[in-house]
């Protein structure tokens, strides 16, 4: 079996909530992802899932681990908006591994800088959703507002 341990997808634009483009968190616009004034391009089609199967299809890929969009895991967002879209985040990852479980592997993300919220979501991702792979941020803002790395965190008390 082969399998690609490093993938990502993104929903086509009709699936990103409106609130999302409303508050300036993230959607698609021009073949670019946004965010606030953020650009970058959509570089290739097999970011959307058509074209990731068809992508896997012809380099005989038989598998693929779904990682979180590095967008997205909220930093610098309040506790309702980070709730929000995380949950549409972690909804849309669990949506692709329960359409397609021989295809893709599915990760989820919590923001650490909301303990209660990070523990109940991999409890329900983890229990509820079956997403076997916690995607952790490498660095997040911590409630002083500084970056702290997700490395130091694991090994110390929050």
């Amino acid at each position: 079996m082969r399998i690609n341990g490093h993938g990502h997808l993104l929903p086509y634009p009709n699936q990103i909530p409106k609130f999302m483009k409303d508050k300036g968190i993230f959607w698609l616009e021009n073949n670019q992802m946004c965010q606030g004034n953020w650009r970058r391009p959509v570089t290739d089609p097999s970011f959307f899932l058509d074209k990731k199967l068809e992508w896997m299809a012809s380099n005989h890929i038989d598998k693929e681990v779904i990682l979180n969009l590095s967008q997205l895991y909220c930093n610098g967002y309040n506790r309702n908006d980070a709730h929000d879209v995380i949950r549409f985040q972690n909804d849309y990852n669990a949506s692709i591994q329960h359409d397609y479980p021989e295809k893709f592997i599915s990760g989820f993300v919590v923001q650490p800088l909301y303990i209660d919220d990070a523990l109940s979501e991999i409890r329900r991702c983890a229990v509820d959703l079956k997403l076997p792979l916690l995607c952790l941020p490498t660095h997040f803002l911590n409630k002083d507002n500084k970056w702290t790395s997700s490395r130091r965190v694991c090994y110390s008390n929050i």
